[in-house]
């Protein structure tokens, strides 16, 4: 009974951690250690003896390897970003590559390229005119959020100040 308990915390954990854009190698590791204690356990059924009572340590044991993955994983500032091959930025419209100092903003279900940080500051300082010029169909709320490309690793900005006055820019407007 504790082992499947423990399992559905399993299941839990994988859609945090999906839900939390962990990347997914720690996803893969929660989802196969989950599936082995699972077939583990069935295999466990069909043998005499202690197979059962081994069934449940490896599920404890894939517990606490799915609490320690998900720990590291919310913890962690860092996405995985795949920049498609011809992005460009969109306040000079270069070709994006993925170098030191690229930034990455996360607009609904899609990320927006920028070749520095300061085009993606000059984008959210003069958003309502982006949007006009490059025809997007956005708007503020929509921002989830802005990363940066350092050591290799998508690190997180942030730019909420710059996205609260914007905001309060619009509303004045209104």
């Amino acid at each position: 009974m504790l082992a499947r308990v423990l399992e559905f915390f399993n299941i839990g954990v994988i859609i945090l951690l999906a839900n939390k854009n962990a990347p997914t190698k720690y996803i893969y590791y929660t989802l196969s250690l989950t599936v082995f204690s699972v077939l583990f356990f069935i295999v466990a059924i069909f043998v005499k003896g202690s197979a059962l009572l081994l069934s449940l340590f490896i599920t404890i044991l894939a517990f606490v390897v799915a609490t320690f993955l998900a720990v590291k994983a919310i913890k962690s500032p860092f996405m995985d970003i795949d920049i498609p091959e011809g992005s460009r930025c969109l306040v000079c419209s270069s070709f994006i590559k993925k170098v030191e100092g690229v930034t990455a903003l996360h607009v609904e279900n899609r990320f927006l390229f920028f070749d520095s940080e300061e085009h993606l500051r000059r984008f959210l300082q003069n958003f309502e005119e982006y949007v006009k010029i490059r025809r997007l169909n956005l708007v503020v709320d929509d921002i989830k959020g802005a990363y940066k490309l350092d050591n290799e690793k998508w690190k997180s900005l942030d730019v909420s100040r710059i996205i609260e006055t914007q905001t309060n820019n619009l509303k004045s407007l209104e």
